[in-house]
């Protein structure tokens, strides 16, 4: 297995490993957290957390980004939706745009909208 340093590869290519539930088990033993379900056409991402002494280095975009791979993989999936709670421990809703999330509800003034977060998958890629 590589050292937990080791570069993840997010597109299966030189060497990575070619089933993304492998990179995402990495992450889990370095402290890093997910909790998600399906429901019909979309999956839920009830849980996402990085952990503290590994943010700020891009280690939440590339969890994320092995996340989505696994979500991918789930039979009639096109939309991952979740929620970017103001937590007070940093940017949340930043983060998920970044990952291509938009809100659900664009100029909702009530923080249960405001924080609802969609991003349409296009199965192509």
């Amino acid at each position: 297995m590589p050292s937990i340093d080791a570069p993840i590869n997010l597109n299966c290519v030189d060497g990575a490993s070619t089933d993304p539930w492998d990179d995402i088990e990495r992450f889990y033993d370095r402290g890093f957290e997910f909790t998600g379900h399906q429901s019909g056409s979309r999956v839920w991402i009830d849980w996402f957390m990085v952990p503290k002494d590994e943010r700020g280095r891009g280690q939440g975009r590339a969890f994320y980004g092995v996340v989505e791979r696994c979500i991918r993989t789930f039979e009639g999936v096109r939309e991952i939706r979740a929620y970017a709670a103001d937590t007070g421990n940093g940017p949340t809703d930043e983060f998920w745009f970044a990952m291509g999330f938009e809100q659900t509800y664009p100029g909702a003034e009530q923080d249960d909208d405001k924080h609802d977060l969609r991003k349409t998958l296009d199965k192509t890629t």
